[in-house]
């Protein structure tokens, strides 16, 4: 099999560093078989490469290698140094080969590393919605109109008997609400005349409050 069926799977850059490591380093193929090779490319220091297949009619190869480029998932030029080692030197091995995979870690993950994601997790949401409710109290904050203490008396009142004006203040919602408490206030409805007089006196600091 030509080497030139291996190409696609690897960049020309990785390709041509491959090509020039061959000539500064020492690649030596060991645990030769017909399903696995293992190769250590001896340079500034030891990579271990790894070429398994599934069995002898698998058309895949599996590799790996230990350098830190393998390990991010790509194809590098360790792998590709050590494919055209097997091309010139053991090359039964790469017959019937047409695709190449690269060799994904896989770790066991304990129930104590589950855990620890799962709190690490719970702790970052809390802190993303600590953060989210400061910054719409600060934005509150900075829109919240400070009101003259006779509107804000008058907010209260109606808001001690049973009507937060306080986000929907209107003339519509305002007039519901001194309709409703004047069947209460009102002294044709049990109520008294002082009564009365203080619920019209508050709805007219917030009917003028309105109005500017």
């Amino acid at each position: 099999m030509s080497i030139d069926n291996w190409l696609q799977f690897f960049k020309p850059e990785v390709r041509n560093s491959g090509q020039a490591l061959l000539s500064k380093a020492k690649v030596s193929l060991t645990q030769l078989s017909d399903t696995e090779i293992q190769a250590f490319v001896q340079a500034s220091a030891s990579i271990k490469v790894t070429f398994r297949s599934e069995s002898i009619d698998s058309q895949n190869i599996n590799v790996d290698c230990t350098c830190p480029r393998s390990k991010k998932g790509q194809l590098c030029k360790h792998i590709w140094a050590v494919l055209l080692t097997i091309q010139q030197k053991h090359l039964d091995f790469l017959i019937g080969k047409s695709e190449m995979h690269k060799i994904l870690d896989e770790k066991p993950v304990s129930a104590f590393h589950n855990k620890q994601a799962d709190y690490r997790k719970q702790q970052y949401q809390k802190q993303k919605k600590q953060l989210k409710d400061k910054k719409q109290l600060e934005k509150g904050n900075r829109h919240k109109v400070e009101l003259p203490a006779h509107v804000e008396a008058a907010l209260k009142y109606f808001l001690d008997n049973g009507f937060p004006l306080n986000e929907s203040l209107s003339r519509e919602s305002l007039s519901l609400a001194v309709k409703k408490l004047s069947r209460v206030f009102h002294p044709d409805f049990g109520g008294t005349h002082s009564e009365f007089v203080e619920l019209n006196d508050f709805a007219d600091i917030l009917i003028q409050h309105i109005g500017k």
